[in-house]
């Protein structure tokens, strides 16, 4: 049978409190734990009430932003967001992890734009393609580059 892990609830104002009361949390970036707020890291979960088949240190292969230590509503738990599969990041930077949800949040949703692609290329370089609406003349190229690069 296979192991459910419910790893989050939602608080009322829409952010993820961590299940802590029956599973360890850890935060890691490169094996260290993430205590700093708005620091970027892999969760790993080790089940605590689990006598057959624990999991320890299990790697979800999700990384998460720590948000709070504890949620304002009043519950202990820390407060974290969801930034996609580690799997699915980009080196940035100095080798600096970007997830698809940072490169989506720095384009957004431009007016002109339908969809776009970004392809990783070697040494940090990529490249951004657009689908543009009908409106064309309403997409500026510029802002988006500069944002991706930043």
């Amino acid at each position: 049978r296979a192991q459910l892990l419910r790893v989050a609830t939602f608080a009322p104002d829409g952010r993820l409190h961590l299940l802590e009361a029956h599973v360890l949390y850890e935060i890691l970036d490169r094996g260290r734990p993430v205590t700093d707020e708005g620091a970027l890291g892999e969760l790993v979960a080790t089940t605590l009430d689990t006598v057959m088949r624990p999991l320890i240190r299990y790697a979800l292969g999700d990384l998460v932003r720590l948000r709070a230590r504890a949620c304002a509503c009043g519950r202990p738990f820390r407060v974290i967001e969801y930034e996609g599969r580690a799997r699915n990041t980009l080196a940035g930077p100095g080798g600096r992890p970007v997830t698809l949800r940072a490169i989506d949040r720095a384009i957004g949703a431009p007016a002109g734009v339908d969809f776009f692609r970004i392809t990783a290329r070697s040494r940090g370089r990529a490249n951004l393609e657009l689908v543009p609406s009908g409106s064309r003349g309403l997409v500026d190229r510029d802002r988006l580059v500069g944002a991706l690069e930043a």
